[in-house]
């Protein structure tokens, strides 16, 4: 945003980055933008992922444009074994620890301390779990003699994308054994619609059999990522041929992708791979994610859908993959039924002027934004960390702009997947990101989303309506954290939409909801519970382990959306519960204590601020 959107007035934006901004520590344990890693031989094996999972991944993406399934179930298997070894869960594998009537002491939180303590008998208790909501890391876990035989909790949970091939436009295969041409600027190429013909530098196969009704003279084509550039001489439908010219000297290998910038290509989204890997790869292994390339119109969506509902596959969620002008022309459409969207560059800088991208991806996070759908930044985020150990200074200027646009998720691709410096692009990629959110106004930007949505629709949801309440009483009060009662995620959804700045905990029976919560929502944290029908008895619970644990003290509050009757889609009540030490405790000390304490100090966070009241803001 080029102006703040923190007083009634315009001025200038980033009037709340200080030196001491800048100079502070990172918080890396307060990060609410969430980091998909794409798993690769550099990493897929058990002790690259477990660092992978500490360094903050919390989507593993699976790209079936490479391997094959034996292959793709080998890393999932690894992967499942990396979060039990970590105390996570991944797809159907649970590792859970239940919390029940012991009394423990635990001096050190590391893998292997609290892996020895479950074999010693000893249990952890919820403290871990608000530790990690508030983001705040202590060395101790204090003694407790509490039963909270109710919940369950997990270190780390971590969601599985399957991230289809999709069509696709490549040139063939080389005469004479060759792996590579080298074609020279100002020189002709043609290219044959015979994909059987093995080329040369004069004439090239393309696998598109259309080719020739699409393209007309004088359009580009690029080739190898834009590595190749060629402009359109000539169209010889009978023959099935193009002639074009050679804009610029490159060496290519073969099978390379080719891209028809404006064209709307005659291909199918979901190709015959596609629904195999679909049906027999994702719904067998209970993926999470469903990321669908080349989504060019809302049937592509409803299509998927129903490969997934005729498969069991029902709960697996969709993304759709923005990688053209159609797809982008049709955007609105898209979303309205997409589960989330993805702004692919990588290909869509191929599609549109690269230029432009950038727009592309602003427009396409904030209509994300305000109707409160997820969306993922991907591509060529820290590029130069395949080969690099630290990235330039534009590509985490990249990702910092994604996260002050509005995104959900950032996504690392060959960083992860093909890098030696895989850790240290997911570290670099998870500070970056706090850096960039301790530079925005969340309470100006809660009021943004609002403004914006009712400014769209008129009238928020009901949904909408119930989680806009909870995050404007959580900004009013100062509250610690926003504790969400959710069945099937919706709930948790409707409240990362409008951006709190206080973490927001989402307690779930069902682990594959915990996982696409965690996985994708911003700033939300999972835990996964035996039970949500007894709301007070998670309260007292949560009440009193907060303060057991230092996290918050006696008159502190937080806010909990959750439902006058149990069951999925009944959440419509708001509570503000105020911390109480002394929940059971007999001490003769009334419980009525905890009403005033804190009172004095509510708004200490505004006192001698530059705060202003938010009016009138939109999403700009």
């Amino acid at each position: 945003m080029s102006s703040s959107q923190t007083a009634d007035i315009p001025l200038l934006s980033g009037g709340i980055i200080t030196i001491d901004t800048i100079k502070n520590e990172t918080q890396e344990k307060s990060r609410r933008t969430k980091i998909v890693c794409t798993l690769g031989p550099a990493c897929w094996e058990v002790p690259q992922l477990e660092e992978l999972i500490e360094c903050g991944m919390s989507v593993a993406r699976f790209n079936f444009s490479h391997g094959d399934h034996g292959g793709h179930q080998a890393c999932l298997d690894r992967l499942r074994q990396a979060a039990a070894n970590k105390n996570s869960h991944v797809g159907e594998y649970n590792v859970m620890i239940e919390i029940s009537y012991q009394s423990f002491d635990i001096v050190e939180k590391s893998p292997m301390a609290i892996e020895s303590a479950m074999q010693n008998g000893s249990i952890l208790t919820l403290f871990a779990v608000w530790e990690l909501c508030i983001g705040i890391l202590h060395n101790t876990f204090w003694d407790n003699n509490l039963q909270f035989s109710n919940i369950y909790r997990s270190l780390a949970i971590i969601a599985v994308m399957l991230d289809t091939k999709g069509p696709e436009i490549r040139s063939g295969f080389f005469a004479n054994g060759a792996k590579k041409v080298c074609l020279t600027k100002g020189e002709s190429i043609i290219l044959t619609t015979d994909y059987a013909f093995k080329g040369d530098k004069f004439k090239l196969a393309c696998s598109y059999p259309a080719i020739c009704t699409s393209v007309t003279v004088g359009q580009s084509i690029l080739c190898a990522d834009g590595s190749l550039v060629l402009t359109v001489l000539s169209i010889d439908e009978a023959a099935g041929e193009v002639t074009c010219r050679i804009e610029n000297n490159a060496e290519i290998g073969e099978r390379k992708n080719m891209n028809l910038p404006g064209v709307v290509v005659d291909l199918p989204t979901l190709t015959e791979k596609d629904i195999i890997d679909i049906v027999d790869f994702g719904c067998k292994n209970n993926v999470d994610f469903i990321a669908a390339s080349f989504v060019r119109k809302a049937s592509d969506v409803s299509k998927i859908r129903q490969i997934l509902a005729d498969n069991g596959g029902q709960h697996i969620k969709i993304i759709c993959k923005i990688e053209n002008l159609e797809g982008l022309q049709n955007y609105n459409d898209i979303l309205r039924l997409t589960d989330s969207v993805m702004v692919a560059r990588g290909d869509l800088g191929m599609e549109i002027p690269p230029e432009k991208v950038f727009l592309a991806q602003k427009m396409m996070i904030r209509e994300a934004n305000i109707a409160g759908k997820p969306v993922i930044t991907a591509t060529q985020m820290l590029e130069s960390m395949i080969t690099n150990p630290r990235p330039t200074r534009a590509e985490c200027s990249d990702v910092a702009n994604a996260v002050h646009d509005g995104t959900d998720c950032v996504m690392l691709s060959g960083e992860t997947a093909n890098g030696p410096y895989f850790k240290e692009a997911v570290s670099v990629m998870s500070r970056t990101c706090c850096e960039a959110e301790s530079a925005i106004n969340f309470d100006a930007l809660y009021q943004s989303v609002h403004n914006s949505t009712r400014g769209r629709y008129r009238n928020l949801s009901n949904p909408e309506s119930l989680a806009s309440s909870a995050v404007k009483t959580a900004i009013d009060i100062n509250a610690k954290c926003i504790l969400v009662l959710s069945e099937s995620g919706a709930s948790a959804r409707a409240i990362a939409k409008f951006r709190p700045n206080m973490p927001i905990a989402v307690l779930t029976q069902s682990k594959t909801v915990a996982r696409q919560c965690n996985g994708i929502l911003k700033g939300c944290h999972s835990f996964i519970v035996d039970s949500l029908e007894d709301t007070d008895a998670i309260v007292e619970e949560v009440n009193t382990e907060i303060v057991s644990s230092g996290i918050a003290q006696e008159g502190d509050l937080f806010v909990i959306v959750c439902g006058a009757n149990h069951g999925m889609g009944a959440n419509n009540q708001i509570k503000v519960e105020r911390v109480l030490s002394n929940y059971w405790e007999e001490t003769g000390e009334s419980d009525m204590s905890a009403h005033n304490k804190g009172r004095e100090a509510h708004h200490e966070h505004l006192v001698g601020s530059n705060v202003n009241q938010s009016k009138g803001c939109s999403i700009m």
